[in-house]
């Protein structure tokens, strides 16, 4: 959870500075784009896929991924849908998730409140980018939670996840 939080802020600090200040709105200087790259480390493996929609006012992230720990695996497949409005936090193997305010609307004092040390931290982040396609179209069901979860109201972007608890 932290490290889609820190992607997304990685991301804006190094593609975007300044541009909330400059174009009202606009997180990011393109309107749409579809980011996929590939995660991998000695514990764990998978992917993760970013959709950004009208300037990055919407986003969506899917990740799917495998912890291996001790010879046991773990699968965790997870979603979360920012549409400017809603956040949602989805357990795609559960079947449950948590709509709170939108995480974008706080993004911008995120940035602003980070020291530069936190800044150089957020770059070890790591992951291997496969695929980024900029003005790609980006359909409107994305940031639609899919049919078949059940969501309820939760914590804030940033709280405890629906599936912390297994």
């Amino acid at each position: 959870m932290t490290r889609y939080y820190l992607l997304v802020t990685l991301l804006g600090l190094h593609i975007v500075p300044g541009v909330y200040a400059a174009d009202e709105g606009k997180v990011y200087p393109f309107k749409s784009a579809i980011i996929t790259y590939k995660i991998s480390g000695a514990m764990q493996d998978g992917t993760q896929t970013l959709h950004i929609d009208d300037y990055g006012k919407k986003t969506r992230t899917e990740r799917t991924t495998t912890l291996k720990i001790m010879g046991m695996q773990r699968k965790d497949s997870s979603l979360e849908i920012d549409d400017g409005i809603n956040h949602y936090r989805i357990d795609l193997i559960a079947k449950t998730g948590e709509k709170s305010p939108s995480f974008s609307r706080r993004a911008d004092e995120l940035l602003k409140s980070m020291s530069p040390a936190q800044r150089e931290k957020l770059e070890a982040v790591g992951g291997e980018l496969t695929s980024l396609k900029i003005n790609a179209p980006v359909p409107p069901d994305m940031f639609t939670p899919p049919s078949g979860v059940t969501i309820r109201e939760g914590a804030p972007p940033g709280g405890e996840r629906p599936d912390q608890s297994r």
